[in-house]
């Protein structure tokens, strides 16, 4: 019993960061923010093809055929800038797919 309820605790303090602002990144995450210098963004306009895109490279870089693979699985492999604040770095470089206007640490 005494387990569950530092779970509960523990629990309670990462809703209350949360709910104050303060970000709880899980273990083995990395926040959406961090990108490193070698990574790539697909960067375009709102249905213009970069889901699409974003399947394409999960097929090429990752071998995932992506009319089997459930949409989280390419998710978590491409992440999306707006989709989540935290991603998994599976590989160097990491691919992200974005809607944003092109920033600084978008390579070209």
């Amino acid at each position: 019993m005494n387990a569950w309820r530092e779970k509960a605790a523990w629990r309670l303090v990462r809703l209350a960061r949360r709910l104050n602002g303060i970000g709880v990144v899980p273990e083995g995450f990395v926040p959406i923010t961090h990108a490193v210098a070698g990574d790539i963004f697909i960067v375009g306009y709102p249905k213009s093809g970069n889901t699409w895109f974003q399947d394409l490279v999960a097929g090429v870089v990752f071998g995932v055929m992506p009319e089997w693979a459930p949409p989280e699985l390419v998710q978590e492999l491409v992440p999306d800038v707006h989709a989540r604040p935290y991603y998994r770095r599976y590989a160097t470089p990491t691919f992200f797919k974005s809607h944003h206007l092109p920033r600084p640490e978008y390579r070209r």
